[in-house]
């Protein structure tokens, strides 16, 4: 089953997101109006729980979602993931940074191809 990471700090899904999330039929986890600074103070990033890590940054600047991809990279946490999705630059960066350490590809239509 695939399943999207969908890190949002607003309340709101960004559209475009919402609209290949749609078109690729895949689940949608989101931060519901929780600000990107709120999620990593609590220690713990938890997309549809499946990803369970602790996250350390001093702003939201500072890639949010790189912490846990690196443990990812370097296979200290287990990925159950199929296709993740990311909705603007911050996320992509991250997202990239793991896939292309796994040979996986960013797609045309906006989805990661695994």
């Amino acid at each position: 089953m695939l399943i999207a990471v969908y890190a949002d700090s607003g309340a709101t899904p960004n559209l475009i997101t919402k609209e290949l999330v749609d078109r690729a039929g895949l689940d949608v986890t989101r931060y519901m109006g929780l600000p990107f600074e709120g999620v990593a103070e609590m220690g713990t990033v938890v997309p549809l729980g499946v990803i369970k890590a602790p996250v350390q940054m001093k702003s939201w600047h500072e890639r949010f979602l790189q912490p846990v991809l690196r443990m990812l990279v370097v296979g200290s946490l287990p990925m159950k993931t199929d296709v993740l999705i990311g909705h603007d630059t911050m996320v992509k960066d991250g997202l990239n940074l793991m896939l292309n350490n796994r040979g996986a590809k960013w797609r045309s239509d906006g989805l990661f191809a695994a």
